[in-house]
């Protein structure tokens, strides 16, 4: 569609500058002054063809053709009337850009309180996680130490289970060899009294001899015994004793009654029937 403030070759507007300037041709249609000049050259020399309604048109130049002043006029009012809208345009444009910036403004001072109030509270809450980190690291501090202690007491406590063992084993050994003394030295006794021959009797009375100084040996060995027990459960313990529910009698207590309430109470029994 042909319009009348633009040129139908290169679609520019026409405009009051000496290239772009309508000219009217002889059939009715304008086009501008660089256009028709272009034309003139590709064509036959001197001669223009419309490119509406290809009529021919002979023409030296551009300038043989007259101005079309009612395009003309009608581009300025065009424009004139383009510029008007531009212009409300551009004050509607701005007056909502105007509106725009003051609420993007107020909303930048309602996200800055906002914030503010934000990072208010993460402070105080990195105070708390402050003051909780000391605390954890406090506590994981004494968790350790305790940690180190209880190993330590489980440590000795091992040893003193052991030595509990190897005590109550000789214990029991002291026992056993006190009451096989015991037994055997009560066995000789009484074949003693059965004995009529001298030659023999003195021969049993020097076994049994024989047989009081490994007991009076044995009596060291469990008074040594009972010693260095009472000295470890004082040492281990605290001297708190180490009670078998029997009164807070000693194991070791146990082997020192059962020697003074026996064989060594026959021994002196006997060394007093002798004297």
């Amino acid at each position: 569609m042909v319009k009348p403030w633009k040129c139908y070759v290169c679609f520019t507007i026409f405009s009051t500058d000496e290239n772009h300037r309508p000219r009217i041709l002889p059939c009715g249609h304008s086009f501008c002054s660089s256009c028709i000049t272009s034309l003139l050259q590709q064509g036959t020399v001197g001669c223009i063809s419309c490119l509406i309604c290809h009529a021919q048109h002979a023409a030296p130049n551009a300038a043989h053709f007259p101005i079309n002043y009612d395009a003309e006029s009608l581009m300025i009012q065009l424009m004139s009337s383009t510029e008007q809208q531009k212009g409300l345009e551009t004050a509607e444009d701005q007056e909502e850009e105007e509106e725009a910036d003051l609420a993007f403004k107020s909303e930048c001072k309602f996200l800055m309180e906002e914030l503010h109030a934000l990072v208010s509270e993460m402070h105080t809450l990195m105070k708390q996680f402050s003051t909780l980190q000391n605390e954890s690291q406090g506590l994981q501090a004494m968790h350790m130490s305790l940690k180190i202690k209880l190993s330590e007491m489980m440590v000795e406590n091992m040893e003193a289970k052991a030595k509990m063992i190897e005590a109550h084993g000789k214990y029991q050994e002291l026992l056993d060899e006190g009451r096989g003394s015991e037994s055997r030295l009560l066995a000789m006794m009484e074949q003693l009294k059965s004995i009529v021959s001298e030659t023999e009797k003195r021969d049993l009375m020097n076994r049994i001899r024989s047989h009081m100084q490994e007991m009076e040996r044995w009596i060291e060995r469990s008074q040594e015994m009972i010693a260095s027990n009472k000295t470890d459960a004082s040492s281990d313990m605290g001297g708190a004793g180490s009670g078998d529910g029997a009164g807070g009698q000693e194991p070791s207590s146990k082997v020192a009654a059962a020697v003074s309430g026996t064989t060594w109470g026959v021994c002196k029994r006997w060394r007093l029937q002798q004297q």
